[in-house]
């Protein structure tokens, strides 16, 4: 787990007034090659929405956030789940795309509650259990901060 001073920076530009966003982009680029998730799952945002000027490209921000599939950032995890559910950049895979979701939950993500709620109340992958869906719905409620592990990595 890489801590990157360039990620800090890059966020602090990136809320700064007078920001530049190439020096955005550059910072982030820079605290990926040095390792930091975060900076991974922040560029692989960039490039899924065009933001900071960076190139739109759905592909790059897939695989960009696959290298993330190991990682313990909830956010990298989700978006990866909802790439396997959908079929976005990747054959449909409901198998993975719900214990991707899982994975996500338990670091305390609550759509990806909401996501296992939906599987439990529909018997999708996973056997029909309202009382199961009930509670994960319940969970997906709670505020992120007290349903998540110490591990999990924030990105802010």
């Amino acid at each position: 787990m890489i801590d990157s001073s360039a990620y800090i920076d890059a966020l602090a530009e990136a809320q700064s007034t007078t920001r530049e966003d190439a020096r955005v982009i550059s910072l982030l680029e820079q605290a990926c090659e040095e390792g930091d998730d975060r900076a991974t799952y922040a560029l692989a945002q960039c490039s899924r929405y065009g933001s900071f000027g960076y190139p739109l490209d759905t592909q790059k921000a897939h695989n960009l956030t696959k290298t993330l599939e190991n990682s313990n950032i909830a956010e990298a995890i989700f978006n990866l789940a909802r790439d396997y559910d959908i079929g976005h950049c990747v054959r449909a895979d409901p198998k993975k795309a719900f214990a991707l979701y899982m994975s996500a939950a338990l670091l305390g993500d609550a759509e990806s509650c909401a996501q296992v709620a939906q599987y439990f109340n529909r018997g999708e992958i996973v056997p029909l259990n309202r009382k199961i869906a009930k509670a994960w719905k319940a969970r997906s409620k709670c505020d992120e901060k007290l349903i998540a592990p110490p591990y999990r990595r924030w990105l802010s």
